[in-house]
């Protein structure tokens, strides 16, 4: 009966305070900024288990703060068998989960499942103060963890999960997809916005990377205006700076190079999102006016094979070096060798965190007119924008700076004070910290 359902609803609460009120509150004021913060990053992929700009931001964000002297945990999955629960990467004190991928529901099951459970060990010995999500399914569990509504919850929207995952599934069946392929797609990316939706909105404050993200985020979510931060990817300026001898850099690279070649770059994780055939394609346009041009892929992924095939059948395997997977100590000397880096993304670029790499390299970057690319090359210099995302578009604007005289060592040190002036990870730790602090007081 009603009166029943009361009364056990009243014991019910009368239990819960009980074991709730032994447990102070970890959300105390934090008055000077010499304290330092308790933060826990929640994310499935780590770097650099899973290379990509979205773990490079995590990454290098974390590693930044704790050089700061704040206590940093992170929750990743265990990719590798031997890889031990817990261990501690540049500072960073990473909590390791384990997951199974066997279908997509147990698979989600068991991630949500095990982060849920790896936060709630981690609240029980440890005060957080803020919680962090950067990746939409571990963010669900973390969520779901007792006392995690005490932290401060910060989301940080990389990218819309369901939009990546359904370009993804649509390029894959590019050749055409049937009629219950096509419901199924669209049942699972209305799934997926919804388990996003769940761990954006518990947010306090949700972080985009540029003005484009924010718009996609509000798009799919309707979340206030007044929640919202803009916090950019930053760049390590000591690390990638440009060479004081080019032709030596090149020499030295791992991969052979002519010294005399027009050299473009491009990392990218090989995925169809990124538009690497359209470069391919623009490479194969203008290699007759431009024999010495050559290409350089740095980066791994599931179009690997196809592209190399795209290559092959260009009969560009003279021009087009596939580098794979770069360590990061080697990653700057690929950025200062190049004449010029190449941006062909086709759709959702968030912010792209190589952009003001190869600035900061003093490497001039050609972008196609997507997402945060024109945030960032559009304030330094609209003519670095491709005309649109297609492989003519490419050509055509490589012909031009490869012989209009448009490569000045004056458009290199102005890619390099831009870079510097905008993109420093000092300033960026700064906002973070600052959006830490506002949320606790």
């Amino acid at each position: 009966t009603a009166p029943d359902k009361r009364q056990l609803a009243r014991e019910h609460l009368d239990l819960l305070r009980q074991v709730v009120a032994p447990h102070p509150c970890p959300l105390l004021p934090i008055p000077p900024s010499s304290v330092r913060l308790r933060i826990l990053m929640v994310c499935a992929d780590f770097y650099p288990d899973i290379f990509g700009g979205l773990t490079r931001v995590i990454f290098e964000l974390s590693k930044r703060l704790a050089a700061r002297g704040h206590e940093v945990f992170l929750t990743a999955r265990r990719v590798r068998p031997s890889q031990p629960d817990k261990e501690i990467v540049d500072g960073i004190r990473v909590i390791r989960y384990d997951f199974s991928g066997r279908n997509l529901l147990l698979f989600h099951a068991t991630e949500a499942w095990n982060v849920r459970r790896a936060v709630q060990r981690l609240l029980a010995e440890r005060r957080v103060d803020v919680i962090n999500v950067h990746q939409a399914l571990p963010g669900v569990g973390a969520n779901l963890a007792p006392f995690a509504g005490r932290c401060a919850n910060i989301y940080t929207f990389h990218a819309p999960w369901s939009v990546e995952w359904l370009d993804m599934y649509r390029f894959a069946r590019r050749d055409g997809l049937s009629a219950v392929q096509a419901l199924s797609s669209r049942v699972v990316a209305f799934y997926l916005k919804h388990l996003e939706g769940f761990a954006v909105r518990r947010a306090d404050a949700v972080v985009t990377l540029s003005d484009y993200v924010r718009g996609k985020a509000q798009q799919l979510h309707r979340l206030p205006n007044g929640r919202f931060r803009l916090i950019p990817g930053g760049v390590d300026c000591d690390t990638f700076k440009p060479a004081p001898d080019r032709a030596k850099v090149r020499a030295a690279l791992p991969v052979p190079v002519s010294p005399d070649a027009l050299l473009l770059l491009t990392v990218r994780r090989l995925v169809p999102r990124m538009g690497l055939e359209n470069l391919i394609q623009a490479v194969a346009t203008v290699s007759v006016k431009l024999p010495h041009l050559r290409l350089i892929i740095v980066g791994v992924g599931e179009l690997e094979r196809e592209l190399k095939s795209l290559v092959s059948r260009l009969g560009l395997a003279d021009r087009v070096i596939f580098a794979g997977k770069v360590p990061e100590a080697d990653l700057p000397r690929f950025y200062q060798a190049a004449d010029l880096f190449v941006l062909p993304t086709r759709e959702l670029e968030g912010f792209g965190m190589v952009t003001p790499e190869a600035l900061a390299s003093g490497t001039p970057v050609l972008g196609t007119p997507v997402g945060g690319t024109v945030e960032i090359l559009g304030r330094l210099n609209p003519d670095l924008l491709f005309a649109d995302t297609s492989a003519e578009a490419m050509a055509a604007k490589l012909l031009d700076f490869a012989t209009s005289g448009k490569l000045t060592p004056q458009l290199r040190q102005a890619c390099r004070d831009y870079a510097v002036a905008r993109y420093s990870w000092d300033a960026v730790v700064d906002q973070y910290e600052a959006l830490c602090r506002s949320l606790l007081e």
